[in-house]
Formats: structure tokens, sequence, C-alpha cells
């Protein structure tokens, strides 16, 4: 999303883009306490949300699939899937048309924000959506993560197959819409450095072809575990050398070693050390190291009949941060 103002000699015009399509407003844009607001169904219908006006409690309601974004007229309280979220302006009634913050409104609907300034006569608000990248476990194969590959992005146009060694597919991807891109490892049996050096240039390609400083990560199993060790060492170790995570999914995830680690996994030499109980040896020495980056929000969820990953273990991660959502 884009947003344009043009200063003239009478009120400042403000033009905004949504994934380089101009919106048409019935009302304009406006600038309040530095912030922008638009009128609400514009916004939230461009993004392909179905919005809902309840007069009653003057409420606005947002809703995609099983996402929704909940706001009050004059509250600087929101809720994003039940979790409020603190308004630096609120949405507000002006001449019977109802405005909402524009910043809020792209992260709320996890769009990548960007912006910059032109002096005193421009100023350019880059929203763009934010590609999420699917990681398969250890053993996993091509279909793996089908059918989640299936149900974040039905629209084959924005969604892909990548393998660490062929990137064709990701080249022909569209530039617009939400980018899904599904990764599968050539050897799916690596140690957990080996396989997150080759998610780490996998990452830097993503970001070249949609420009965006930023990617949402989803890790099945050891997946999960290179995801979580990558947060570590992009932010805390190479300093954001290579692009930032903006959110993390775990799923059945060994954060804190399998059951039978020791005896398990102790043929496969190369990733026994990696999976012990008692926190895989990587992540517990870049955290022990370097901390954990808790402005980072996490989704871990487990399987309680999961025969390898116990419980605890695909929860861990609440462990090093309180900024995370836990199911089973």
């Amino acid at each position: 999303m884009f947003l344009f103002p043009v200063n003239s000699k009478a009120d400042t015009i403000y033009k905004v883009y949504v994934d380089g399509t101009l919106l048409s407003f019935s009302s304009s844009p406006i600038k309040e306490d530095g912030r922008i607001l638009v009128p609400v169904r514009t916004i939230f219908e461009a993004l392909h949300t179905e919005v809902t006006w309840d007069s009653e409690t003057q409420s606005i309601h947002s809703i995609k699939g099983d996402a929704k974004v909940d706001l009050s007229i004059d509250s600087n309280t929101a809720f994003i899937n039940g979790r409020s979220v603190s308004l630096e302006v609120p949405p507000k009634i002006i001449n019977n048309v109802t405005y909402v913050p524009l910043r809020f409104v792209g992260e709320a609907w996890d769009m990548n924000v960007e912006w910059s300034s032109y002096g005193n006569y421009q100023a350019n608000i880059n929203f763009t959506y934010i590609p999420t990248i699917l990681i398969h476990g250890f053993n996993g194969n091509s279909t793996s993560m089908d059918y989640l590959f299936n149900y974040l992005q039905p629209d084959s146009k924005y969604r892909s197959t990548i393998t660490d060694d062929d990137y064709n597919q990701l080249n022909e991807m569209s530039p617009k819409g939400r980018p899904i891109i599904k990764v599968v490892f050539s050897d799916s049996r690596q140690a957990v450095s080996q396989q997150e050096a080759k998610l780490t240039d996998i990452i830097q390609k993503v970001q070249r072809k949609f420009q965006t400083p930023k990617v949402n990560l989803v890790g099945h199993s050891m997946g999960g575990l290179m995801s979580t060790d990558y947060v570590v060492s992009q932010t805390l170790i190479w300093k954001n050398l290579y692009p930032t995570v903006n959110k993390v999914v775990t799923i059945a995830s060994p954060i804190n070693g399998v059951k039978y680690g020791a005896s398990k996994f102790a043929k496969l030499s190369y990733v026994s050390e990696d999976m012990i109980t008692d926190t895989p040896r990587i992540l517990q020495d870049n955290v022990k190291n370097f901390g954990f980056p808790d402005y980072i929000p996490f989704l871990s969820i487990s399987a309680n009949s999961d025969a390898f990953v116990p419980e605890s273990s695909a929860l861990y991660v609440k462990n090093f941060t309180s900024n995370i959502e836990t199911a089973t």
C-alpha cells in the first residue's frame, strides 16, 4: 500500500495505493495528531476483509477467514484476534464518516509498513504483503506442508514451491498478492545448522524478489527449531544483516529436544546433538550467549499425541519470551 500526500495551496491531498491499485474514497483521508486516518469501509474492503458496523456499541469489526480485528470509536484500544493493542490515535466519526488509523490497519492485517519523506512536500507510506515461508521438518518432503500451503493461499499465482538448489518457481511468482513460499530441502536429514544456512540463503532470495525487509516463518518439527534459531542468530548475532522476521509459528517443534533423542537419533550422528532433550545445543548455546528477541511474536502449537516431541518441548519457546501464544 502506498500513500502519497501532495501539498497545494489548499488542503493536502492524500492518495492511497493497495498493492499498486489506487483507492477511491468517498471522503478524503485526514491527518490527526501526526497519523493518517482513512474511511473505514474502503480500506478494509481493499484488503479483502468483511467489515461490519455495530451502531449500538459504536464498534467496527473486520474479519478475514479465522482472523478478526475490532475497533471502537474514540477508543485507544483495539483487538486483534482478541488480543488488545494500543492505538496512538483512535477511530473517529467526522461529518458522519467513520475513520480508522491507516498504519494500524496495515499492521493488523500483516502488511509491511515503510515510510519515506521528501522534505515538507511529500511523504510516502509503503504497505506491502509480507511473504510467508513454510519449512518442513526432519525427513520431510515436497508434500509435507501442502495442507497449510493450499489453505493459506488458494490462488496459485501467489504461491511457490522451491528447493534449496532450484529457485526458478520463485522467479516466476507474481510480485503482487500475499506470497506463500514452501521450502523443500534436497537433503531433509541434515543437521539444523546445515539446513539453517540454506534457509538463510532462501530468505535472502525471497527478500530480493519481493523487495521486503521482513518475512513470516512457519516451521514444522525441525523446521520450527531452525526458524527459532534463525530469529536469535539474525537479530542478535548477525545484527540484522539478513532479512528480519515479522512473526514465527512453530508446529510440534523440538525446541527442548525429543522424547527419545539420545537413543532414537543415536544412529543419525549429524542430528543427534541437535535433538537431545534439554534444549537442542545450537539453540541453547545461542540463547545463553546472546539472549532472545522478545519483540518478535511467536505462536507455538503442540500435538498432545506426538510420539517424539512432547508438549513441553513444543511449547518451550515460552521459557524464552512472553510474546507468545500457545495452542494444543
